[in-house]
């Protein structure tokens, strides 16, 4: 697993940078969203969204817990498990021969198989 860590000036920077990873992305990639709430999860992934070929309007999957961009070079899944208790069910992330990458938001809560 490779770890970023990187700080934005401004929003269209933040988008920018996450549009122009999108041509790197493979199907099976799992890109783990870190920070607080307002911190800029989401606007990351309009913009990675925007860099795979995604024209569908993109917003947070707070109260949904995933939406789902299937019109671009990869489907792409955005999921946000922050209204998931600690102890409460949890979510199996399978990194085999996906055909989609995925985004995750408050990955903490996650089991990996």
């Amino acid at each position: 697993m490779t770890s970023l860590k990187k700080d934005f000036t401004s929003e269209a920077a933040l988008q920018s940078f996450a549009a122009s990873l999108g041509p790197q992305l493979q199907a099976g990639d799992v890109l783990l969203l870190d920070g607080d709430l307002g911190a800029g999860k989401t606007s990351f992934t309009k913009g990675l969204a925007k860099g795979l070929g995604i024209t569908d309007y993109v917003k947070s999957p707070t109260f949904t817990i995933v939406r789902e961009y299937r019109h671009g070079r990869l489907p792409l899944y955005h999921m946000d498990l922050y209204r998931l208790e600690d102890g409460g069910p949890r979510i199996s992330v399978l990194k085999s021969t996906s055909k989609v990458m995925g985004c995750l938001s408050w990955n903490g809560r996650i089991f990996w198989d």
